[in-house]
């Protein structure tokens, strides 16, 4: 054998022994239904063949056509992509219990859940995935404000993150896993503080890929645990190295981002389009002119109160969206989320200070109150939301109804611009 051969051989068996003892795990988080981007991933992707794909949730919400299609697009996305594991993030939960169910007979992979139940549906809380000789738990815990909201949505029953994670360790434990991995739409640098408190509690847990900040972090290690995030929709996606020794023990664990990198896929570009395409009309669809946001948000507010029927409503949104053309699509900008339809009762007088104290843009409230209110007390309709941002609100009595604000808002607008109700 001539030195060259030799030199190739040495270099062959070495990487071979590196190789043999790594599993990798791809993560991505708030896709906010960008394909587009996610076609630009796909071929780095595919340099990982083996890799366990998973997705850190708001993946379905957020892009017009994917929403009003129901996150369907996304869905076939990730099958294409075989993703491994999905973890519904808060967004999704501004669909119905239905939807949840069809994504779970749509989707080819695991969607995990570990602390919730949604009406009828609840999703596994923990899975495991082969990979070679090796086997990987994972354990998906959505976004932990959702608890907060429970009252907001009645069929939603939400379990605190101790007891969830520790149902989930301890049956991970009984499945003799290689290694455990948490995949969380809980901010790394959130407000919660939820991933240190956790990671302080369950030394079992090996890695964490996090979401819901849209912020990257190549990997902070927090109690001697690598935590990694990519970035929202699409822009990059997370590599978890694990690496173990002979004894099939896990030594340590490594990550980094990836960026896209050439061509975009042909299949998740023709996803994309379809799903534009499908709802061109209703993208397209001419609503009317309006001179200025001002304008707008008080004609929204009034419809909103004639849907309803209450004595008030208040309105919301970013008005750096606003487009004097109204058009379905403009119309889904200002009001992107699929918020529940709440009434609060609250003292008149109150109510008509509002106008005063909320209107400030961007981020202003519009206020629409009938011409006549009898009694000192009124029904005011506003998102769920809007609800829980306003701190007077707290101890409020408050209704939820069965209807969600940005389907409530754009078929009374249509109603009123076709002179169906004035």
């Amino acid at each position: 054998m001539s030195l060259w051969c030799r030199i190739l051989s040495g270099v062959l068996l070495i990487c071979s022994s590196v190789y043999a003892g790594e599993v990798y795990i791809i993560g991505t988080a708030d896709l906010h239904g960008n394909i587009w981007n996610l076609a630009k991933l796909a071929p780095v992707f595919r340099r990982y063949p083996e890799a366990v794909k998973v997705d850190g949730g708001d993946s379905l919400q957020g892009n017009y056509a994917v929403t009003e299609l129901c996150g369907n697009p996304v869905i076939g996305a990730l099958n294409y992509l075989n993703y491994d594991v999905w973890v519904p993030g808060n967004h999704e939960f501004e669909f119905r219990q239905s939807d949840f169910e069809r994504w779970a007979k749509d989707f080819r992979g695991t969607i995990l859940g570990a602390q919730w139940q949604y009406g009828s549906y609840r999703p596994a809380g923990h899975t495991v995935i082969r990979r070679g000789k090796y086997r990987i738990g994972l354990i998906g815990l959505s976004e932990s404000g959702m608890a907060a909201k429970q009252h907001l949505v009645p069929e939603l029953k939400w379990q605190d993150e101790m007891s969830s994670l520790r149902q989930a360790v301890t049956a991970l434990k009984q499945e003799k896993c290689h290694a455990v991995i948490l995949v969380c739409h809980i901010a790394l640098r959130g407000s919660y503080g939820e991933i240190y408190r956790l990671l302080q509690a369950f030394p079992e847990i090996d890695a964490v890929i996090s979401g819901h900040s849209h912020r990257e972090h190549y990997g902070d290690q927090i109690s001697g645990r690598v935590v990694a995030q990519a970035a929202s929709h699409g822009r990059s996606a997370v590599l978890l190295t694990l690496h173990f020794g002979d004894d099939e023990v896990l030594e340590y664990t490594t990550s980094r981002l990836l960026f896209p990198d050439g061509a975009r896929d042909k299949t998740l570009v023709q996803i994309a389009r379809r799903a534009e395409r499908a709802v061109y009309k209703r993208a397209e669809k001419y609503y009317g002119d309006f001179p200025d946001a001002g304008y707008f948000g008080n004609i929204a507010a009034g419809v909103l109160r004639q849907a309803v029927g209450a004595d008030a409503a208040l309105v919301s949104f970013n008005e750096k969206y606003f487009r004097c053309r109204m058009t379905g699509r403009s119309l889904f900008d200002l009001f992107p989320f699929g918020n529940r339809l709440v009434t609060v009762t609250m003292d008149a007088a109150e109510l008509r200070r509002w106008g005063v104290r909320y209107e400030a843009p961007p981020r202003r409230c519009f206020v629409s109150i009938a011409p006549e209110i009898s009694g000192s007390r009124v029904k005011v309709v506003m998102s769920d939301f809007l609800c829980t941002r306003i701190p007077e609100l707290k101890n409020a009595e408050v209704e939820v109804l069965p209807v969600f604000e940005r389907e409530t808002i754009a078929g009374q607008l249509e109603k009123l611009l076709s002179g169906t109700i004035l």
